[in-house]
């Protein structure tokens, strides 16, 4: 499935020009589901996710807002996947807000395999 991606970049010391947006999707029985992190760690990023023939969010789920040292231990699960409100689809858009230093998963009802 192909996924196009065009985000603001950022250098690093391994790298220069990362995109801050990264992205995957995968179909599966008439659903598309699309992995989002936003690696920017000051900003959120107002994202569209375009998919050709998409009919309906199923659900959106997010890990944000943690401080960035914070980490789970056997005793205490801090750090989890939450539900995320998301804007319904108009004209097989949907335009949602990526938190800084986030990781989202958002599903589509759709009938089709391309995201852009």
């Amino acid at each position: 499935m192909r996924v196009d991606v065009s985000s603001p970049k950022y250098d690093c010391k391994a790298r220069t020009g990362v995109d801050c947006l990264d992205s995957v999707a995968v179909r599966n029985d008439g659903e598309i589901t699309v992995f989002v992190m936003n690696r920017n760690i000051r900003e959120d990023l107002e994202t569209e996710i375009v998919v050709e023939g998409a009919k309906e969010v199923i659900g959106h789920i997010q890990m944000a807002g943690y401080d960035m040292k914070t980490a789970n231990s056997l005793a205490l699960q801090t750090v989890t996947p939450r539900d995320a409100p998301c804007a319904a689809i108009e004209n097989e858009t949907l335009k949602v807000i990526i938190p800084k230093a986030s990781w989202n998963v958002v599903r589509l009802r759709t009938d089709t395999d391309f995201v852009r």
